[in-house]
């Protein structure tokens, strides 16, 4: 769901901020699970720029989810503190990424 004013493109869950400054029009949020399906928004002369609220809706036609890729699992166990577990030959750090070729 786009909310549009302004010139702007309102993200979801403005509504829910904390920041007082972002309650205007076209602050939102939208529930979009099958038990809730709500929408929530404001509308009020709290910026001029925004005189005119549009939201657009999408709805999915087919699979709303993209297409997963499958990727080939490891069968053996690897020990994080063992360092020949590792392509590198040493323990990775915390924050580190690990780039695991399969084959």
């Amino acid at each position: 769901m786009d909310f549009l004013t302004g010139g702007d493109n309102i993200q979801n869950e403005t509504l829910l901020s904390t920041n007082n400054a972002l309650r205007q029009t076209g602050a939102n949020v939208v529930y979009n699970d099958t038990a809730t399906r709500q929408i929530h928004y404001i509308i009020n002369g709290k910026n001029s720029t925004r005189k005119s609220l549009v939201m657009k809706g999408y709805r999915c036609v087919g699979p709303c989810l993209p297409a997963i890729t499958a990727v080939e699992v490891e069968n053996s166990t690897r020990l994080w503190s063992v360092p020949a577990s590792w392509p590198s030959g040493k323990v990775p750090l915390a924050g580190e990424d690990v780039i695991i070729a399969p084959g």
